[in-house]
Order: structure tokens, then C-alpha cells, then sequence
């Protein structure tokens, strides 16, 4: 049972924003916040070690799969800045940026998704479509799938990705003891991946499901080359240094200092939209004085949770800011397997004794709506039904 609070207002998807920044269409992506707010998924963000996994919902019928990615929106010429180093803050730094050997929260996939595309990505809608991959075609329903690639998608080493990349992806991370929690409980014991020719892969699925390509859209659908798997599962400080095949590459990485990438000259869509030179990535804990250097000018974009950011950001006229209302909300979470909680007076009573309004007040300082549900009621699973019961 959860008693619901504030819905988080995090100012994030470092994807979305580089869209902005860095291409002529927005694509999307997530990350997580380190409030203790819930933040995904995907959120949008499904797939990643640490979201909840909406594609082991069965489903009976096959369901066509969208092929194609949505219109571009035209961006005016004057408006387009060509050049330069984006100066990224981050609340935290990650052990690593191997998709396949590290737990990507927020700061891995901020670095992440610069690095890595996904086989597939989610529009506006939240619907997904093909990206690395070409298609993907459910096979006896949906209790499998095969997923094909594009071809002549190069890696910054200058190799071709492959389908013998994509299982060696699969299987780093189906013997990693944390990614793993979020892909074993989907797949059989054995007969779970299948190479079908040079570019196409089966996912046998333990049950059905319709939805399995949005598992691909995040950490999972990030795919190094087979050969860096191997190289960095003997010598784990390669996990420092990925290799991928997104628009930026990686120059240097000093953990917990300082990440610095470059433009990739080889990406798979051509460089036209590419509109930076490099990226720095830099990890500034205390969140108020990152966003008091976005608002002098020092640090060109932070993503945070924290309300005196947020506040202070608001102020600023010389930042702009994207705040989303709709990754995640405060809450407590109670066990109801356990006294006191196992009795519904008790969850009752502390539901009750809890005032939403002054919560709210103390705590996201008004940066944040109420919340009636884990779902924004802009999104299409919220049930507009289910009203808290006055200011509780």
C-alpha cells in the first residue's frame, strides 16, 4: 500500500534537453532521481535495472509494431547554434558507463545516452519505434520476438554492430548480478536468445508479451561491441571508457572530476544535426550551488529534484527550464505483510495523520503539485476515478 504525497517535479531527461540542444528532433530518455522520488519510466524509462517492467503484462493478440519514428519538427535556421561544449552538472557520479557491467541511475545515463543509442526509442505518445533497430516482428504472438538491426551502424572503434553485439550484450548482463534482476524474470532458463542471420536476434520470452521492445528503449537496449564486452569483463577499468555508437564519443573520464566527449564524425545519421562540439559531464553534489552556477553562467544545464534548485532556477532570467511533472511522487511505502501495517486500521490511521498540503509545503517548499495517484492525470493510465479523500 502506498500513501500518496507530492508528485516529484524533476527537471530532467537529459536526452530530451540535448534534443533540443544538440538535434534537430527531440528522441527522449530518462533517468532517476536520488531524492528517494520515484522517477520513471518510462517512464518511460522501462527496462532499466532499476524501473518497474510493464512489458511482462500478457497479452494475447499479436499487436503490429510501430515501424516508423514520428515527423521532425522544423527548427527555424536563426535559431540554431552550431558549436561548442555543453557544461553538464550531475548530482552524482556513476561506477561506470558499461551498460552491460554498471547500474545506470541518473548520472550514467546522462553520459549514457550521449554515448549509446537504443535499439529503440519512445515518441511523444509513449509509444516506441525502431531506432538502431531496423524492425521488430513478433513471432507465435508475442511469446517472441526478433529484432532486426540496421545496417552500417559503426562503433567509435569503427566496427559494425552486429547481432553477434547484441548477444553478447544480452548475455553480460543476463550473468550480471544486478541488470540481471531486470531481465531474467522475463526469459526462460535456457533457449532465450537466437541468432537468426547477421543482423537479426530472437528473444524468447518466458510468457507473452506485447510490449517487449520498450524494454529495449533504455539500459538494456544499449549495446557495446562484443569485443569491448570481453576486453572490459578482464579488465573492469574499461567500464570508465565505453564504446558505442551515439553522436559523441568519449576523450577522457575522471571519475567523480570530470567526463569529457566529442562529436562522433562516423554516427549513423550523419553529423548535420549535430550541433555541438563536446560535452563535459562533471559531478556537483550540492544541487543549490550547481543550479547557483547555471544561473551565472558557469554550468550550462543541471538536472534536479532539489526545491531550492528548482526555485532558484525559476528566478534566474537567464535560464531556461523544463520541469516534469510527470516521472514520479513522494510517497510511503508500508508493509502490509508485518505489524502494525498488516492491519488496515494502522495503514488507515498513519494515512490519515498525514497532512498532503503541509507536506508538501515543508518538503518540495510549493515546487510540486498533490498527487492522487502514481500516475499524472495527463497520462492515459490514470484513473480519474480514484480521488483522495480530502487532505490526507
Amino acid at each position: 500500500m502506498q500513501a500518496q504525497f507530492a508528485r516529484s517535479s524533476l527537471a530532467r531527461l537529459l536526452a530530451l534537453l540535448l534534443a533540443f540542444v544538440v538535434f534537430a528532433a527531440a528522441c527522449g530518455g530518462d533517468d532517476n532521481s536520488d531524492d528517494g522520488s520515484a522517477d520513471t519510466t518510462s517512464d518511460s524509462d522501462s527496462g532499466d535495472t532499476g524501473s518497474d517492467d510493464s512489458s511482462d503484462d500478457d497479452a494475447g493478440d499479436a499487436v503490429a509494431p510501430t515501424i516508423t519514428a514520428p515527423e521532425e519538427e522544423e527548427v527555424a535556421e536563426e535559431e540554431i547554434q552550431r558549436g561548442g561544449v555543453l557544461r553538464v552538472a550531475m548530482e552524482a557520479d556513476g561506477d561506470g558507463i558499461n551498460p552491460v557491467a554498471n547500474n545506470f541511475a541518473n548520472s550514467a545515463y546522462l553520459m549514457g545516452q550521449s554515448i549509446f543509442d537504443p535499439l529503440f526509442t519512445l515518441d511523444q505518445n509513449g509509444d516506441w519505434f525502431p531506432y538502431l533497430a531496423e524492425s521488430a516482428s513478433p513471432v507465435e504472438g508475442t511469446n517472441s520476438w526478433q529484432i532486426t538491426l540496421r545496417q552500417g551502424v559503426t562503433y567509435h572503434d569503427g566496427s559494425e554492430m552486429t547481432a553477434d553485439d547484441m548477444i553478447a550484450a544480452f548475455e553480460a548482463q543476463l550473468a550480471d548480478p544486478i541488470i540481471s534482476l531486470a531481465v531474467a524474470p522475463s526469459f526462460p532458463a535456457e533457449n532465450r536468445v537466437e541468432k537468426i542471420d547477421d543482423y537479426t536476434v530472437q528473444y524468447n520470452l518466458l510468457r507473452p508479451s506485447a510490449h517487449f521492445p520498450v524494454n529495449l528503449t533504455s539500459q538494456l537496449g544499449m549495446i557495446p561491441p562484443a569485443s569491448y564486452i570481453a576486453a572490459a569483463a578482464e579488465d573492469p577499468t574499461m567500464d570508465q571508457m565505453p564504446i558505442g555508437q551515439g553522436p559523441f564519443k568519449i576523450v577522457s573520464r575522471t571519475q567523480d572530476d570530470k567526463t569529457v566527449l566529442e562529436r562522433f564524425d562516423g554516427y549513423w545519421q550523419g553529423t548535420d544535426n549535430i550541433y555541438l562540439d563536446g560535452i563535459e559531464f562533471s559531478p556537483i553534489t550540492d544541487t543549490a550551488i550547481a543550479s547557483e552556477r547555471v544561473a551565472a553562467g558557469d554550468i550550462d544545464l543541471v538536472v534536479t529534484s532539489g526545491p531550492d534548485a528548482i526555485l532558484t532556477l525559476r528566478d534566474a532570467d537567464s535560464v531556461n527550464t523544463i520541469e516534469n511533472l510527470y516521472s514520479g511522487e513522494n510517497d510511503i511505502m508500508m508493509n502490509t505483510r508485518a505489524a502494525p501495517f498488516d492491519d488496515i486500521r494502522a495503514r488507515q490511521a498513519l494515512t490519515y495523520a498525514a497532512d498532503r498540503e503541509s507536506y508538501a509545503a515543508l518538503i518540495t517548499q510549493g515546487t510540486s503539485p498533490l498527487a492522487d495517484s502514481i500516475f499524472h492525470p495527463d497520462l492515459i493510465w490514470n484513473n480519474p476515478d480514484v480521488v483522495q479523500e480530502g487532505n490526507v
